[in-house]
């Protein structure tokens, strides 16, 4: 009862928040049976927003992009890496605005086939944080990213009889760091303003919906930080409690078809290698997993159990 009411508060205070700070009324879109099967669940996430200044919640990458600022980063000395990472969204929406899709390009993206249910051209990334300030500050989990997508992109997976199709040549990439704002890291930073304020914590209320999404693909970059530095502040994928979270919610509902391309895979176990799903935990059995995981902020515990346990009831 304990675990249930810290988790409730923590969706309530930031739902709250949102509220107390919008000149329009904002309110979170229901949810719905069929939340996880209609491509307006995620469309809405990328539209600008009245209630929320009109800002987008979410803002997905081009593959192409990521791609790209890859093989930029690859082609310099280690030493001069640092520079190349990935920026924060609101960083990248000034320098480099080109290297988002607008709500209406992701919309017009080719789907899959109808016999994988028209599974649609969205690519949601599961990772570790190296650090507090920047999940990849060295750019490794970025090259193995790019080098997954890229391959996925080139080879077909088989087992046995079937053979499964490649990813699409352009695919839209939800990446935490870029696709939702980032609050300030270090007391020195400003704050990033009312309507990103609220913007993120709008986001944060349905970020389950990125993995749990029946029409999305879920690449988890397991072992992204391996070589990390020698101060043992990384805590590796399955240790990290929102890792853990998005690795099982996307377990819930995707289905295993060779009729199109896999929506799941362990880009450290290799994309060639064909994702093998267990059995879906249960919300108890989640809430004993987290409890020996890594969070950041401690708050967060009670959000991705709330979270999961909105999945499972949904599709109950």
């Amino acid at each position: 009862a304990t675990a249930a009411a810290a988790a409730a508060e923590a969706v309530e205070a930031i739902l709250s928040g949102v509220s107390e700070a919008c000149c329009v009324k904002w309110e979170p879109l229901p949810d719905t049976p069929t939340m996880y099967a209609d491509p307006d669940t995620i469309y809405g996430e990328l539209e600008p927003q009245p209630g929320l200044r009109l800002v987008p919640p979410v803002r997905l990458l081009r593959s192409e992009w990521v791609v790209a600022r890859a093989a930029q980063l690859r082609a310099v000395p280690a030493d001069r890496r640092r520079a190349l990472t990935l920026p924060r969204r609101q960083e990248l929406e000034v320098l480099e605005p080109s290297a988002y899709y607008s709500a209406e390009e992701v919309k017009a993206l080719p789907r899959g086939p109808r016999n994988a249910g028209f599974p649609m051209a969205v690519l949601a990334v599961s990772h570790s944080w190296e650090s507090e300030e920047h999940p990849d500050p060295h750019g490794r989990t970025l090259l193995m990213l790019a080098d997954a997508i890229t391959t996925a992109q080139a080879i077909q997976v088989s087992k046995g009889p079937y053979t499964w199709q490649t990813l699409p040549s352009r695919v839209a990439v939800f990446f935490d760091f870029c696709s939702l704002f980032q609050p300030p890291r270090a007391k020195e930073e400003p704050p990033i303003g009312e309507g990103p304020t609220m913007a993120l914590r709008a986001a944060l209320t349905r970020m389950q919906v990125w993995y749990a999404h029946q029409l999305t693909t879920c690449f988890f970059v397991t072992d992204g930080n391996t070589e990390t530095a020698n101060d043992g502040s990384h805590t590796p994928y399955h240790e990290r409690g929102w890792p853990t979270f998005e690795y099982h919610v996307s377990a819930i509902g995707k289905a295993i078809t060779s009729s199109g391309w896999p929506q799941l895979v362990d880009v450290g176990l290799g994309v060639d290698t064909l994702f093998e799903r267990g059995v879906p935990l249960t919300p108890a059995a989640l809430e004993h997993l987290l409890e020996s995981k890594r969070f950041t902020d401690g708050t967060d515990h009670g959000l991705v159990l709330s979270l999961y346990k909105k999945t499972v009831s949904s599709r109950a």
